[in-house]
């Protein structure tokens, strides 16, 4: 719906794939770590209905950075995917990313997202 904020879209994907691992190759978001998750892009915009992949989501004003969600560094999220299974990976397709503030985890509740501040400036 699009009047459903970018926070809670992705809340709600990666709560669905927490749940229904399989559900993945449709929603393209998952948990990899406590707070680290991994998008991929084509299929998480194929999803939302979004064309222009890169300036909606990745760019300095995208939904991502604007919300307070950073990517984590090549050698980073090598680290990551090589402990968790996902091994070599396109990272023009793959992206790792995580909350600066660390309270969007895979524990969080909708409440707790409701009551995140949004900002990078926070």
């Amino acid at each position: 719906s699009l009047h459903c904020k970018f926070p809670f879209k992705l809340y709600n994907s990666l709560r669905l794939t927490l749940t229904c691992p399989d559900f993945y190759r449709y929603v393209g978001v998952k948990w990899i770590t406590d707070n680290v998750f991994i998008v991929d892009k084509f299929i998480f915009a194929r999803l939302l209905g979004i064309k222009t992949i890169d300036g909606s989501f990745f760019h300095q004003q995208g939904n991502f950075p604007s919300h307070g969600f950073e990517e984590l560094q090549f050698s980073q999220a090598t680290q990551i995917a090589l402990e968790n299974g996902i091994g070599s990976f396109d990272p023009s397709i793959l992206r790792f990313l995580r909350h600066t503030s660390g309270n969007f985890t895979a524990q969080s509740t909708e409440p707790d997202i409701l009551h995140l501040k949004w900002s990078r400036a926070c």
